[in-house]
């Protein structure tokens, strides 16, 4: 409430150049809170307001006679004092105005910058106006820079409600530290609520960081579970690229121990010269090798895929034409051509020539008798097609009689291998088989049953195979019997696989481009190489159905399944590369005995690691809690645990298990973290010291004396390991199907 005439608190006189200033303070007055009730009295308003300023307060028209009225109506004239005001003819003239309505003294001065009654002009505040009052009526201005411009607002508010300025001005404060606790509480509040709020999340983030790394955890250790019986069944290169895929890698991954173990049993059957394994990981209705070997071929009845047989990855995927897909007269049928390097498949009416190992379209071609002899030529397994309309052709152009069962055919030597009667139905039973020579239409031998010592006559066939280069034919039987046939003086050699599970239709002999014999079925233990001439058993793969060997004999084609095995040579070519650690005998001086101390009960080591060994377990304490407790139990009550030593990092740990009478039953290397035994070891002799050699990560074994270097094991460090195994893998991947057996993301499309 303004008391009389007044429409305005006060009118706020300034230069233009001041008007942020007269803003800022028309603001503040505005929102200023007067106490209700300052010492009894109950005239002070609630707010002050409204503040004239002619920016906010005036309207279109005649601007003197606006200004005149608002000073009319305004109590107080606050003048905004500067050197600039001091020198504005429209402040002066408002300042006259106001005090010719009888109201110096409610003219306020708010001092901004300058001084009042300056000696230097340019530094002179008042405007003419105030510098001529007579001396009795000299006003004195609130000055912002001698008591900061909140205090000269208050100031300003005391003169205009006639309150002292101390009692104000220390209400102002109190309600100021009022607002500032009230602001600091606000945020001190919200902070500790982001702060709350950033410490559930981090708990959030941690607990789903542990869940995860929990869950990898456990990922690797069925991993590693899985890639140790794999690497029983000779599917050696399958677990090593699984375990590098949840390898530690930066951090991101964690380490368990079972890992290692499974990494070091994959790598050892890797170096071995035991039968590894890798898949295609399709299912074709036919596999087999092309281009001498270089090449594996997956044909189904739409499509063909290639594949580099080296490394088992795909180099082309044809699919066939739809018409050839659908034929009604036959579906179509693939052949290699003589040089191998050309791919033929045969439709009704054309032949379509595909560039082996890339796969693209050579040329398409009418289909003739010529071009259906050169495919012939070509055949890999002449049997498969025996009801093909093309064969029944070839048969017409060679003089293979027309009711003949084709078993076979030798490329290389352009001899057919056919029978003249049909077989039962349950097996291809003939009495006489026929060998016949397609260049000069002439029979060349003709095989009786009798003639085979050791048959009684009566052919039961379960599978025939010539030699890469023709010269010799073997035949397998349904008995699980069979004959290796030398072309050149039709001499036999009976062949028996001793089993009774290889008495089966299934039952298989094959040559492979090596000239050696593979011989497998379905209900026996495995594919086994023999050597040809003298039937001999060379090696064995874990796996039964057809084999074939490739022209190195160093990668054997099972079904859809690819084995590599290697050589002594190969081996040492490995090793020449650093794909495998050489194990040659070392100067003694390059080994350390490991942390040697005699076999006792209870044990401190290096003043920190308390080891307990009995007759029942062995148990793990590290005096500086840096890993965890452990113990080890044995199965059997007679076998106790040696400690031989620490390793120079301190990371594993050697034992040995005895028995009675000083038998030992081998030595294991304890991962001391977790207790997990990572490698197992069988020493040829008697051990009673263990050895280290450091530069070349390589165990040895010997007495008091000394290591004996005769007999050496390599122990890569962890992450050389890793490197081994990432060269020895290079360049080869996991398929889809064996992606999802180890439970790993399929990533690797076809």
């Amino acid at each position: 409430m303004i008391e009389g005439k007044y429409q305005y608190f006060a009118f706020i006189s300034y230069k233009r150049e001041d008007e942020e200033w007269a803003k800022w303070l028309q603001h503040k007055l505005e929102h200023y809170k007067l106490p209700s009730n300052l010492n009894g009295r109950t005239d002070l308003p609630k707010e002050i307001r409204p503040i004239f300023k002619d920016t906010s307060e005036l309207t279109p028209g005649n601007l003197p006679e606006q200004i005149h009225k608002a000073l009319e109506l305004s109590k107080y004239l606050i003048v905004i004092c500067s050197p600039r005001s001091a020198q504005s003819e429209w402040v002066d003239k408002e300042v006259r105005t106001f005090i010719s309505m009888g109201r110096t003294k409610n003219v306020i001065p708010f001092i901004i910058e300058g001084k009042p009654f300056a000696e230097n002009s340019k530094e002179e505040c008042f405007p003419l106006s105030l510098r001529q009052l007579p001396q009795e009526q000299e006003i004195l201005g609130a000055n912002i820079n001698e008591m900061g411009r909140d205090a000269a607002v208050v100031k300003i508010i005391a003169r205009m409600f006639d309150i002292r300025f101390d009692e104000l001005w220390q209400r102002y404060e109190r309600e100021m530290r009022h607002r500032r606790n009230i602001i600091m509480m606000s945020v001190a509040a919200f902070v500790l609520a982001v702060i709350g709020i950033a410490f559930w999340m981090y708990l959030q983030r941690q607990e789903t960081l542990r869940a995860n790394w929990e869950m990898m955890e456990n990922q690797a250790r069925m991993i590693a579970e899985k890639s140790k019986e794999e690497v029983n069944k000779g599917n050696t290169y399958d677990a090593i690229l699984a375990l590098l895929e949840i390898s530690p890698q930066d951090g991101s991954r964690p380490f368990v121990p079972e890992m290692e173990e499974a990494l070091r049993m994959a790598y050892d059957s890797l170096r071995s010269r035991r039968w590894n394994s890798k898949f295609i990981g399709e299912k074709y209705d036919m596999v087999y090798f092309a281009d001498s070997g270089r090449c594996i071929i997956g044909a189904t009845d739409s499509s063909i895929d290639i594949y580099d047989s080296k490394v088992l990855c795909k180099t082309a995927h044809i699919t066939l034409p739809e018409h050839l897909a659908v034929t009604e007269i036959s579906r179509p049928s693939s052949y290699l051509s003589p040089a191998k390097d050309t791919l033929f498949v045969l439709d009704t009416l054309y032949v379509l020539c595909y560039q082996i190992p890339g796969g693209e379209l050579i040329k398409k071609e009418p289909y003739t008798k010529d071009r259906l002899l050169q495919c012939m030529d070509g055949c890999h397994r002449f049997a498969s097609y025996s009801d093909d309309r093309w064969v029944r052709e070839w048969k017409k152009t060679v003089g293979v009689p027309d009711d003949a069962t084709i078993l076979n055919y030798s490329p290389s030597k352009h001899i057919v291998l056919y029978a003249s009667s049909a077989g039962t139905e349950e097996f291809d039973t003939y009495n006489y088989l026929t060998l016949y020579d397609c260049k000069s239409h002439q029979i060349i031998k003709v095989i009786d049953g009798f003639d085979v010592k050791g048959l009684d006559g009566e052919i039961i066939i379960a599978q025939t195979s010539f030699s890469p280069d023709g010269n010799k034919l073997a035949i397998a039987l349904e008995s699980g019997k069979g004959f290796v046939m030398d072309l050149n003086n039709f001499s036999t050699k009976l062949f028996d696989c001793g089993e009774e599970n290889c008495a089966h239709y299934s039952n298989c002999l094959d040559f492979g481009y090596n000239g050696q014999l593979l011989h497998s079925s379905s209900f026996s233990l495995g594919t086994r190489i023999y050597d040809a001439s003298t039937l001999t058993l060379t090696d064995s793969i874990n796996k039964s159905e057809y084999a074939e060997m490739d022209y190195t004999g160093k990668i054997c084609l099972i079904g859809s399944e690819v084995f590599y095995r290697y050589t002594p040579e190969d081996k040492e070519n490995m090793e020449e590369s650093g794909s495998i650690s050489p194990s040659h005998s070392l100067e003694d001086s390059s080994f350390q005995l490991l942390s040697p101390f005699e076999y006792e009960l209870d044990t401190i080591i290096n003043q920190r690691y308390h080891i307990v060994c009995d007759f029942e377990k062995l148990s793990f304490n590290d005096l500086e809690r840096e890993y965890n407790n452990w113990s080890f139990t044995e199965s059997n009550s007679y076998i106790s645990r040696g400690v031989l030593g620490f390793f120079p990092d301190n990371k594993y740990l050697a034992t040995i298990r005895e028995g009675e009478r000083g038998a030992q039953f081998g030595i294991d290397i304890i991962d001391i973290a977790s207790g997990i035994i990572v490698y197992h070891i069988d020493p040829e002799f008697y051990v009673e010291r263990m050895y280290y050699n450091v530069e070349a990560e390589q165990i040895a074994f010997g007495d008091e004396e000394g290591p004996d270097t005769d007999f050496i094991i390599n122990f890569p460090s962890f992450d050389h390991l890793v490197t081994l195994c990432r060269k020895a893998t290079q360049g080869m991947v996991l398929s889809d199907n064996v992606r999802r057996m180890y439970d790993l993301n399929t990533k690797h499309k076809d």
